[in-house]
């Protein structure tokens, strides 16, 4: 049942995620790139390759146990490389909601960097998905500060 709630949930976090990805991939590759100091070393690459770190640290390595690569903050890819990246991320949940269904208990011990803690499936979830929405709504301020009209990426719209 759990699992159902969150998958649900996340078709329409994709729904919004395509609606940004589909507005970035109208900004040039120079703005994509362009870093402001307001947010800190990010650029709008820096915060989508920040995204996807996210998903690939907590629910790819920390509970599915996944050995993963993770995008280098010195050597971005390029735009439709983390455009795919995010593909990736999508078939993993899947495979992140199939574990919470088969998986007992659904808890996992976790050690990131000084912090060490226990969370559930849904505290890994809401994390990963709001932090998501954090840093997508620092990309379109961001790309609104560049001097472009962001899209309505809101789950109603």
């Amino acid at each position: 049942m759990q699992a159902e709630l969150m998958k649900q949930q996340y078709e329409l976090i994709k729904g919004s995620r395509a609606v940004l990805l589909d507005y970035c991939g109208t900004i040039s590759p120079e703005n994509l790139s362009r870093i402001k100091p307001s947010f800190g070393p990010g650029s709008i690459s820096y915060l989508l390759g920040h995204i996807s770190n996210c998903y690939l640290f907590w629910i790819a390595e920390t509970c599915l146990k996944r050995e993963v690569t993770y995008i280098d903050y010195q050597q971005l890819p390029s735009f439709p490389e983390q455009r795919k990246l995010f593909v990736f991320i999508d078939q993993m949940m899947y495979e992140f909601f199939t574990w919470i269904d088969n998986e007992r208990p659904i808890s996992i011990q976790f050690n990131a960097g000084e912090f060490e803690g226990k969370a559930s499936a849904l505290e890994l979830f809401t994390h990963a998905t709001t932090h998501e929405f954090h840093h997508k709504g620092q990309i379109l301020t961001l790309s609104r500060q560049l001097g472009y009209t962001p899209a309505d990426t809101d789950i109603m719209r």
